[in-house]
């Protein structure tokens, strides 16, 4: 099974701060299933045009290091969420 967890308010969207997946594939189709499982995904995983606005990491490193949206995703692994950091 593919483990995702969600921090801060994907939380809340959610309502559960973890699921499983038992579904491999890239990271592309991971996301194509929490958007069909859950509408609101789409306002906060994707900005207006149309790229990635959250931070993914893949069993603690970041997917843009990878293949972004076509790396690839295997039982064994955890995916993380984590909605966009803001300083101030």
């Amino acid at each position: 099974m593919v483990k995702i967890k969600f921090f801060a308010n994907l939380r809340h969207i959610t309502k559960t701060k973890e699921i499983l997946l038992a579904q491999e594939g890239t990271v592309g189709d991971i996301l194509e299933i929490l958007l069909g499982i859950n509408d609101e995904f789409k306002k906060v995983i994707f900005n207006e045009n149309g790229d990635i606005y959250i931070n993914i990491l893949l069993n603690g490193r970041n997917i843009e290091y990878l293949n972004n949206l076509e790396t690839r995703v295997r039982h064994e692994d955890t995916l993380y969420l984590f909605p966009p950091v803001a300083g101030g």
